[in-house]
């Protein structure tokens, strides 16, 4: 395409999108798209992205590369100014450190999330590709007029407006996931944004109509004249009401009721998220298999991003779109590496976030006060937490108890622990009765006691038996398990654990059975 077709095409749009704009219409939200130059050697990025279409240019240039081709661990490339598209974050390679934008310190997206950003950029890429064509078709004329190729073409941008709407939503919603934003409601404004970006290439069309009416042949024929503007006139007007959908549905995720559920959502999502990949990135790492994972990775991400900007340097429309398509495809891949780090220590992972669950809900229990049975059973279930949290490095985990994790259900345990210790008092008074009346119950008790003496001591012996500490926090958990079951003997005993063993405990019963037969 020549510079005069191209300014041909800018100007036609610009004279259809001025057409007898009525009544509440206007445009959808803004789009942007990227493609990102540099490769996933961790070199200099190139910040080759365009900025929004409501920003400003920035003033920062391209980004500085994060150490090395290795992912996680190199920081993140420096933003360009507020309005530009920033830096690429060293090479095709997420960065592990702070990004910093514009002179601040903002948090690193997850891995999953900046993959879910490269395919946005995909997507938004797309987009332009359509609506580049869309601005083509409208500076074709058809008998001399380009009212109606006009309209069309309206449409066809519009359309490619609407997919890039969806780009920049899912690289500015999940695409973010991790740095504190409201991932979701972000994404679900996508909804909107893309509806006004439609309406308002129906608008584009039904004026393209209306403007055929008033050129050429159809405007010296009156009945035809009339009935091509008013259908025009419709279409224009349905475009509108589409427009004032999609500008109501817009920030319905990120204002209004939906703001709180929404971000609600954005904010257990990503403790699920970084808990699938460091279990991914433990595993990879224990198995051996995080290095070569990664460099197959990252060399298929590089040579995918290397011929999609070779495509997209063809100077053709089509292989430019589809050259920055498969560019970010690659930039794409090479980011999941990151789900493979070879470098870093190892992190919380399934085990640990399961024990962290089991522990909190004992510590919940324990801090119950009333019942010494429910508070026992708490602190059995603390230590039992914490021995399946130390069978962490089994699967490449650093063995290290979530105590975050467990922090909900320490909250919840503890609202049932207060309502079952007036119950478990209750229903102690009576076996405590029954253990008076009948002399078993000092007997009893004693044998819990005895019972739970050696098995606390087992623990005790487990614990300084070696210096491994899955062996020594299974010792600690027999160890609180033993003291539950001497604390058992207060339910049939009010005075403790005073009693003679299983000897005593024989005896009362055959006493009382004795005492039955009188």
């Amino acid at each position: 395409m020549n510079t005069q077709a191209w300014i041909k095409a800018a100007t036609a749009l610009t004279m259809v999108m001025s057409l007898g704009l009525t009544g509440c219409s206007s445009g959808g939200g803004g789009h942007h798209s990227e493609v990102d130059g540099s490769s996933a050697d961790g070199g200099t990025g190139a910040g080759a992205g365009a900025g929004g279409s409501g920003g400003g240019a920035g003033d920062g240039g391209a980004g500085t590369g994060g150490g090395g081709s290795t992912p996680g661990d190199g920081s993140a490339g420096t933003g360009g100014g507020s309005g530009g598209s920033g830096g690429s974050g060293g090479g095709t390679t997420p960065g592990g450190g702070d990004g910093e934008t514009g002179g601040g310190t903002t948090p690193t997206a997850l891995v999953t999330g900046q993959v879910v950003d490269q395919l946005g950029n995909t997507v938004s890429g797309v987009g332009d590709g359509v609506s580049n064509l869309g601005q083509v078709i409208g500076s074709l004329p058809i008998a001399g007029d380009t009212s109606l190729t006009g309209g069309v073409g309206t449409l066809v941008s519009s359309t490619g407006n609407a997919v890039n709407s969806v780009g920049s939503g899912l690289s500015d919603g999940l695409g973010q996931l991790g740095t504190g934003n409201n991932a979701v409601g972000t994404t679900v404004g996508v909804v909107g944004a893309a509806t006004a970006d439609l309406g308002t290439g129906v608008s584009g069309l039904g004026q393209g109509v209306t403007g055929l009416a008033s050129n050429g042949p159809v405007e010296q024929v009156p009945v035809v004249n009339q009935l091509v503007a008013g259908a025009g006139q419709g279409v224009d007007r349905v475009g509108e009401a589409v427009t004032m959908l999609g500008n109501t549905l817009s920030p319905v995720g990120t204002s209004g009721p939906l703001a709180g559920a929404t971000q609600g959502a954005s904010d257990a999502l990503v403790p699920v998220v970084s808990l699938v990949e460091n279990t991914t990135a433990n595993v990879t790492r224990q198995t051996g298999l995080a290095g070569p994972l990664n460099q197959t990775l990252n060399q298929t991400g590089t040579a995918l991003n290397q011929a999609g900007l070779q495509l997209a340097g063809s100077g053709n429309p089509l292989g430019t779109t589809l050259g920055q398509a498969v560019a970010n495809t690659g930039t794409s891949v090479s980011t999941a590496s990151g789900l493979a780090p070879v470098t870093g220590g190892p992190r919380t992972g399934l085990l640990e976030t399961a024990g962290g669950v089991v522990a909190g809900a004992g510590s919940g229990l324990a801090a119950s006060v009333g019942s010494p049975t429910v508070s026992g059973i708490g602190g059995s279930l603390v230590q039992a937490g914490n021995s399946v949290a130390s069978l962490g490095p089994v699967l490449g985990g650093n063995g290290v108890t979530n105590t975050a994790a467990g922090t909900p259900a320490a909250a919840l345990t503890q609202q049932v622990g207060s309502g079952l210790n007036p119950v478990v008092a209750g229903v102690s008074s009576v076996t405590q009765q029954v253990g008076a009346s009948t002399g078993a119950g000092a007997p009893v008790a004693g044998l819990l006691n005895q019972v739970g003496g050696a098995v606390g001591t087992v623990g005790t012996q487990l614990t300084g038996a070696t210096a491994n500490p899955t062996v020594s926090q299974l010792g600690a958990t027999v160890t609180a398990v033993g003291a539950t079951v001497g604390q058992a003997g207060t339910l049939v005993n009010a005075n403790g654990t005073q009693g003679g063993g299983l000897g005593g405990a024989l005896s009362g019963v055959t006493g009382a059975l004795a005492g039955g037969q009188r």
